[in-house]
């Protein structure tokens, strides 16, 4: 039951997966943007969606406010390069006290030419951190390139390897996760409350990588960066054993 109550006294409210699935029935989640046309498939609009009793609801370039953002407990920027227009101050005020009060907030990128960051880059800001101006890692043989290099941290247990295929490096802020000849592909933050996750690419969303490359660990990558980015008092639930 989703009610916001912690029913059975363990300490955390709506850690509810009927499922078994990894994913918290009462998980909120949002995007940010649109998503990406280079590959087929979307993991919000079919995997999370039958996972997550709300789904992922879709605020594309809606006004970044205070009562926006508390509506959700996790929030993922995909492709922001064609909102027509740039966040403001106030937004980015807003997104880093949403944060700051204990808000999962997780970018993507690698969607269209390097003027895609402005917007991106403007949000990361507020948490200094950034995606660098070169294009980096592009597929080699009609295949991504898998990222090998890998820091233990709750995002990447179990992860041994991801694609990437023209994406953008990482930096700034926080801990290096992952990366692949000489390029940081994934920083995390603790800041304050919340948690801020970088990802340098968006192939992670299409489903060649989840069903094209058994040897990635995609689906298990997901699960551990939405648990890591939910509050840790609210909608945790067991990662299954990866089959």
């Amino acid at each position: 039951m989703c009610d916001g109550i912690d029913n059975d006294g363990d300490g955390v409210i709506d850690n509810v997966d009927v499922g078994n699935d990894g994913i918290c029935d009462c998980l909120r989640i949002a995007t940010l943007g649109l998503p990406g046309q280079w590959g087929n498939g979307d993991v919000f609009a079919t995997w999370l969606d039958t996972r997550s009793d709300n789904g992922a609801v879709s605020l594309n370039d809606q006004v970044l406010t205070k009562d926006l953002l508390d509506k959700y407990q996790v929030i993922v920027a995909q492709n922001l390069n064609e909102l027509n227009r740039t966040y403001s101050e106030a937004e980015v005020a807003a997104l880093g006290a949403w944060v700051k009060a204990g808000g999962g907030f997780m970018t993507l990128i690698g969607y269209a030419d390097p003027n895609e960051r402005t917007n991106v880059n403007t949000l990361l800001g507020a948490f200094g951190m950034s995606y660098g101006a070169q294009q980096i890692l592009p597929q080699a043989g009609g295949s991504t390139i898998p990222v090998s290099t890998w820091v233990a941290h709750p995002v990447t247990n179990g992860v041994t390897q991801i694609g990437i295929d023209n994406g953008y490096p990482v930096e700034g802020m926080g801990q290096t996760l992952a990366s692949e000849q000489g390029h940081d592909v994934l920083k995390a933050q603790d800041v304050e409350n919340g948690h801020v996750l970088m990802w340098g690419d968006e192939w992670i969303t299409y489903d060649s990588e989840w069903t094209g490359h058994p040897e990635y660990q995609v689906e298990l990558f997901w699960l551990n960066a939405i648990k890591w980015l939910t509050p840790a008092k609210n909608c945790q639930v067991d990662i299954p054993a990866p089959n």
